[in-house]
C-alpha cells in the first residue's frame, strides 16, 4: 500500500506543477518557455543544475 500512496503522491505533485506552469505560461518570456520545455523533456532523464 505504501508504494501506491507514493505513486499517487508523485502523480498529484506532477499535476500540480503542470497546472502551475499552465497558469503562468502567458507571463513567461519565450526564453523561459524554452527552458521549461527543455527541462521538462530532459529532466527525468538526467540531472542538471539549470533544471
Amino acid at each position: 500500500m505504501v508504494w501506491l500512496a507514493l505513486a499517487l503522491g508523485r502523480l498529484m505533485l506532477a499535476a500540480g506543477v503542470l497546472l502551475f506552469v499552465a497558469a503562468h505560461w502567458e507571463a513567461l518570456s519565450p526564453d523561459q518557455r524554452f527552458v521549461v520545455v527543455v527541462c521538462g523533456a530532459t529532466g527525468p532523464r538526467r540531472s542538471s543544475p539549470r533544471c
